[in-house]
């Protein structure tokens, strides 16, 4: 998941972060889950704390 997210390049911060959940609800749905909630909240969150660099 966090491949497929940074393998892009953003112009901003937002661009950035709207891209983060948009790549991971498309994970999420692959697999017949909701991207609502927990653990998706949670898997964003560790996303943009640990691989996502300002």
């Amino acid at each position: 998941m966090v491949t497929r997210t940074l393998a892009q390049t953003w112009d901003n911060a937002d661009a950035r972060n709207r891209g983060v959940r948009r790549a991971t609800a498309a994970v999420f749905r692959r697999y017949m889950l909701k991207p609502v909630g927990e653990p998706y909240d949670s898997t964003v969150a560790y996303i943009e704390a640990h691989y996502l660099v300002d």
